[in-house]
């Protein structure tokens, strides 16, 4: 990751901000001490084509054999109750963006540490002119 220091766009409608909500509120919803640590990185990848937003949190982490399963759609009612659809809609929209949503550990090979959404969209030309005050 290169910590952003300018102006980016991305694709997308208002919609994109549920992606965000979503992400954090679980991140928050789903740490069991009083202080809870959320980490949000966004920076440029795959060289200035796509910007990442890295969510991590410090909650109780998500087993690999469930980190698939979290991002697609249930078909049962009992599983929909246990683990929502929310992150399914989430790769959803995000895929509308022709971006990615990836799971994976807050600290490498080690999921009782935390999980970390990487959410990747690609980055578009805009050519913005500014006022006079910079904005």
């Amino acid at each position: 990751f290169t910590p952003l220091r300018e102006d980016i766009f991305i694709a997308a409608e208002p919609l994109v901000t549920n992606v965000f909500r979503n992400i954090l509120s679980n991140a928050v919803r789903h740490q069991r001490q009083a202080k809870k640590v959320v980490e949000v990185v966004v920076a440029r990848g795959d060289k200035g084509k796509t910007v990442m937003v890295s969510i991590s949190d410090h909650g109780p982490g998500i087993l690999e054999s469930m980190k698939k399963s979290l991002l697609e759609r249930r078909t049962k009612t009992r599983e929909m109750r246990l683990t929502g659809i929310g992150l399914a809609l989430v790769k959803e929209l995000v895929e509308r963006y022709h971006g990615t949503v990836d799971i994976r550990d807050r600290v490498n090979g080690d999921p009782t540490q935390g999980a970390r959404f990487v959410v990747t969209f690609p980055v578009y030309r805009c050519d913005v002119k500014k006022d006079s005050l910079g904005r």
